[in-house]
Protein backbone atom coordinates (compact mmCIF):
# COMPACT_ATOMS: atom_id res chain seq x y z
CA UNK A 1 0.00 0.00 0.00
CA UNK A 2 2.91 1.89 1.02
CA UNK A 3 4.73 1.65 -2.41
CA UNK A 4 1.26 2.15 -4.32
CA UNK A 5 1.34 5.50 -2.52
CA UNK A 6 4.22 6.96 -3.45
CA UNK A 7 3.82 6.22 -6.95
CA UNK A 8 0.66 8.15 -7.29
CA UNK A 9 2.52 10.47 -5.44
CA UNK A 10 5.02 10.54 -7.82
CA UNK A 11 3.01 10.95 -11.09
CA UNK A 12 0.87 13.78 -9.23
CA UNK A 13 3.97 16.30 -8.76
CA UNK A 14 4.98 16.49 -12.65
CA UNK A 15 1.39 17.32 -13.13
CA UNK A 16 1.36 19.89 -10.54
CA UNK A 17 4.15 21.57 -12.77
CA UNK A 18 2.49 22.05 -15.80
CA UNK A 19 0.95 25.13 -16.44
CA UNK A 20 -1.24 26.41 -18.94
CA UNK A 21 0.02 29.04 -20.91
CA UNK A 22 -1.60 31.84 -23.62
CA UNK A 23 -0.34 34.57 -25.56
CA UNK A 24 -1.90 37.32 -28.22
CA UNK A 25 -0.54 40.01 -30.14
CA UNK A 26 -1.76 43.61 -30.44
CA UNK A 27 -1.14 42.68 -34.41
CA UNK A 28 -1.00 40.28 -36.82
CA UNK A 29 -0.26 42.25 -40.09
CA UNK A 30 2.35 44.75 -40.08
CA UNK A 31 2.44 47.09 -42.93
CA UNK A 32 5.44 47.82 -44.57
CA UNK A 33 5.68 51.00 -46.85
CA UNK A 34 8.64 52.37 -48.46
CA UNK A 35 9.34 54.91 -45.40
CA UNK A 36 9.17 51.96 -43.14
CA UNK A 37 12.10 52.46 -39.94
CA UNK A 38 10.92 49.92 -37.66
CA UNK A 39 8.12 49.19 -35.33
CA UNK A 40 7.69 46.76 -32.55
CA UNK A 41 5.37 43.92 -31.66
CA UNK A 42 3.41 43.89 -28.87
CA UNK A 43 3.24 40.36 -26.80
CA UNK A 44 -0.02 40.17 -24.35
CA UNK A 45 0.67 36.51 -21.92
CA UNK A 46 -1.03 35.04 -19.26
CA UNK A 47 0.02 31.49 -17.14
CA UNK A 48 -2.06 29.36 -14.67
CA UNK A 49 0.37 27.96 -12.39
CA UNK A 50 0.24 27.16 -8.71
CA UNK A 51 3.59 28.13 -8.78
CA UNK A 52 4.17 32.02 -7.72
CA UNK A 53 5.45 34.31 -10.34
CA UNK A 54 8.50 35.56 -8.88
CA UNK A 55 9.53 31.84 -9.22
CA UNK A 56 8.86 31.89 -13.09
CA UNK A 57 11.62 32.46 -15.66
CA UNK A 58 9.76 33.72 -19.22
CA UNK A 59 11.45 33.68 -22.22
CA UNK A 60 9.83 35.11 -25.68
CA UNK A 61 11.48 34.19 -28.79
CA UNK A 62 11.04 36.03 -31.99
CA UNK A 63 12.16 34.94 -35.42
CA UNK A 64 12.44 35.81 -38.69
CA UNK A 65 11.88 34.05 -42.29
CA UNK A 66 14.95 32.35 -43.61
CA UNK A 67 17.46 34.07 -45.71
CA UNK A 68 20.15 33.28 -47.52
CA UNK A 69 23.47 34.24 -47.19
CA UNK A 70 26.76 33.94 -49.06
CA UNK A 71 29.88 32.54 -47.55
CA UNK A 72 33.75 33.20 -48.84
CA UNK A 73 36.83 32.27 -47.97
CA UNK A 74 40.22 34.14 -48.30
CA UNK A 75 43.24 31.79 -49.96
CA UNK A 76 46.13 32.77 -51.77
CA UNK A 77 45.54 32.48 -56.05
CA UNK A 78 48.81 33.58 -57.50
CA UNK A 79 50.31 35.10 -54.49
CA UNK A 80 47.52 37.93 -54.14
CA UNK A 81 44.91 36.76 -51.18
CA UNK A 82 41.76 37.00 -52.61
CA UNK A 83 37.88 36.06 -51.60
CA UNK A 84 36.25 32.98 -52.92
CA UNK A 85 32.74 31.90 -52.97
CA UNK A 86 32.31 29.00 -50.74
CA UNK A 87 29.12 28.01 -51.00
CA UNK A 88 25.20 29.53 -50.16
CA UNK A 89 23.67 28.77 -46.04
CA UNK A 90 20.44 29.55 -44.69
CA UNK A 91 19.93 31.77 -41.52
CA UNK A 92 17.66 33.20 -39.69
CA UNK A 93 16.51 36.89 -40.26
CA UNK A 94 16.16 38.17 -37.24
CA UNK A 95 16.59 36.48 -33.58
CA UNK A 96 15.32 38.52 -30.65
CA UNK A 97 15.00 37.03 -26.90
CA UNK A 98 12.88 38.90 -24.46
CA UNK A 99 13.37 37.73 -20.87
CA UNK A 100 12.15 38.73 -17.39
CA UNK A 101 14.93 38.20 -15.54
CA UNK A 102 17.69 40.96 -16.03
CA UNK A 103 20.83 38.62 -16.45
CA UNK A 104 19.89 36.25 -18.80
CA UNK A 105 22.06 33.61 -20.64
CA UNK A 106 23.64 35.37 -23.73
CA UNK A 107 25.09 32.10 -24.99
CA UNK A 108 21.58 30.34 -25.29
CA UNK A 109 20.74 33.35 -27.97
CA UNK A 110 24.32 32.61 -30.28
CA UNK A 111 23.46 28.91 -29.65
CA UNK A 112 20.34 29.32 -30.69
CA UNK A 113 20.80 31.44 -33.92
CA UNK A 114 23.57 28.52 -35.08
CA UNK A 115 20.97 25.64 -34.28
CA UNK A 116 18.93 27.56 -37.27
CA UNK A 117 21.77 27.53 -39.74
CA UNK A 118 21.23 25.38 -42.55
CA UNK A 119 24.46 23.39 -42.26
CA UNK A 120 27.80 24.13 -39.57
CA UNK A 121 30.02 26.64 -40.36
CA UNK A 122 33.38 27.56 -38.67
CA UNK A 123 33.42 29.39 -36.07
CA UNK A 124 34.84 32.77 -37.69
CA UNK A 125 32.14 32.40 -40.14
CA UNK A 126 29.68 32.20 -37.06
CA UNK A 127 31.23 35.11 -35.38
CA UNK A 128 30.98 37.18 -38.43
CA UNK A 129 27.43 36.95 -38.92
CA UNK A 130 26.30 37.71 -35.36
CA UNK A 131 28.33 40.67 -35.25
CA UNK A 132 26.32 41.71 -38.72
CA UNK A 133 23.23 40.52 -37.30
CA UNK A 134 23.70 42.13 -34.08
CA UNK A 135 24.48 45.33 -35.36
CA UNK A 136 21.77 45.72 -37.79
CA UNK A 137 19.61 45.08 -34.56
CA UNK A 138 18.63 41.86 -35.95
CA UNK A 139 19.99 39.51 -33.43
CA UNK A 140 19.36 40.78 -29.45
CA UNK A 141 18.46 39.95 -26.07
CA UNK A 142 16.67 42.07 -24.14
CA UNK A 143 17.14 41.36 -20.44
CA UNK A 144 14.01 42.39 -18.00
CA UNK A 145 12.29 43.27 -21.51
CA UNK A 146 9.07 41.18 -20.31
CA UNK A 147 6.99 42.85 -17.13
CA UNK A 148 4.26 41.10 -14.92
CA UNK A 149 0.80 42.82 -14.79
CA UNK A 150 -1.38 42.26 -12.36
CA UNK A 151 -1.66 38.61 -11.38
CA UNK A 152 -0.48 36.36 -13.48
CA UNK A 153 -0.66 38.59 -16.97
CA UNK A 154 2.44 39.42 -18.79
CA UNK A 155 3.63 42.11 -21.33
CA UNK A 156 6.79 42.64 -23.82
CA UNK A 157 7.54 44.75 -26.22
CA UNK A 158 9.63 43.25 -29.35
CA UNK A 159 11.54 45.21 -31.67
CA UNK A 160 11.55 45.32 -35.22
CA UNK A 161 14.32 47.13 -37.20
CA UNK A 162 13.93 48.94 -40.60
CA UNK A 163 16.21 46.14 -42.13
CA UNK A 164 14.08 43.47 -41.11
CA UNK A 165 13.04 41.54 -44.34
CA UNK A 166 8.95 40.95 -44.96
CA UNK A 167 7.55 37.60 -44.50
CA UNK A 168 6.04 35.35 -41.69
CA UNK A 169 7.38 35.78 -38.58
CA UNK A 170 6.98 33.43 -35.23
CA UNK A 171 7.04 33.49 -31.54
CA UNK A 172 7.23 31.38 -29.17
CA UNK A 173 7.01 31.75 -25.64
CA UNK A 174 7.84 29.34 -22.68
CA UNK A 175 7.88 29.42 -19.27
CA UNK A 176 10.28 27.62 -16.89
CA UNK A 177 10.73 26.73 -13.09
CA UNK A 178 14.19 25.58 -11.69
CA UNK A 179 15.18 25.10 -15.30
CA UNK A 180 12.09 22.83 -15.93
CA UNK A 181 9.69 23.48 -18.96
CA UNK A 182 6.45 24.51 -17.71
CA UNK A 183 4.50 25.22 -21.08
CA UNK A 184 4.80 26.95 -24.47
CA UNK A 185 2.85 28.85 -26.72
CA UNK A 186 3.44 29.91 -30.34
CA UNK A 187 1.73 32.53 -32.74
CA UNK A 188 3.03 34.05 -35.92
CA UNK A 189 2.23 37.43 -37.45
CA UNK A 190 2.88 38.79 -41.25
CA UNK A 191 5.41 41.58 -42.04
CA UNK A 192 4.63 42.57 -45.50
CA UNK A 193 2.62 45.62 -47.46
CA UNK A 194 -0.77 46.44 -46.98
CA UNK A 195 -3.82 47.27 -49.16
CA UNK A 196 -3.68 47.24 -52.94
CA UNK A 197 0.62 47.14 -52.67
CA UNK A 198 0.09 43.62 -50.79
CA UNK A 199 -2.18 42.08 -53.48
CA UNK A 200 0.30 43.02 -56.05
CA UNK A 201 3.16 42.19 -54.20
CA UNK A 202 1.74 38.36 -53.23
CA UNK A 203 0.83 38.57 -57.05
CA UNK A 204 4.49 38.98 -58.20
CA UNK A 205 5.78 36.71 -55.82
CA UNK A 206 3.08 33.64 -55.82
CA UNK A 207 1.98 34.17 -59.64
CA UNK A 208 4.74 35.66 -61.37
CA UNK A 209 3.79 34.68 -64.87
CA UNK A 210 0.71 36.17 -64.42
CA UNK A 211 1.75 39.37 -62.86
CA UNK A 212 4.01 39.76 -66.40
CA UNK A 213 1.21 38.78 -68.66
CA UNK A 214 -1.16 41.77 -66.77
CA UNK A 215 2.11 44.53 -66.55
CA UNK A 216 1.86 43.51 -70.48
CA UNK A 217 -1.70 44.33 -71.18
CA UNK A 218 -1.71 47.25 -69.04
CA UNK A 219 1.07 48.84 -70.78
CA UNK A 220 -0.63 48.11 -73.90
CA UNK A 221 -3.62 50.04 -72.61
CA UNK A 222 -1.49 52.88 -71.61
CA UNK A 223 -0.38 52.81 -75.10
CA UNK A 224 -3.46 52.94 -76.62
CA UNK A 225 -5.08 55.77 -74.72
CA UNK A 226 -1.60 57.82 -75.52
CA UNK A 227 -2.03 57.14 -78.91
CA UNK A 228 -5.75 58.54 -78.94
CA UNK A 229 -5.13 61.37 -76.90
CA UNK A 230 -2.64 62.59 -79.57
CA UNK A 231 -5.26 62.00 -82.39
CA UNK A 232 -7.57 63.81 -81.25
CA UNK A 233 -5.25 66.71 -80.66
Amino acid sequence: MIRCCSFLIALFIPLMAQAQLFTELAETLFDVRPDFDGTEVVLIGTIQTSIARDDIELRVEMKGPPIAANMFKNESVGGIWMQTAEGRITIPSLLIHSHNIPNPNQGKLIQKFSQNISQPIPSDALEALVAQLQERDQLRSLPAGIHWRSGTLFKTRLPIPSTAPMGSYSITTEAYHDGELLGTHQLTFELGRGGIERGLFLLANEHGWLYGILGVVLAAFVGLGTAALANRR
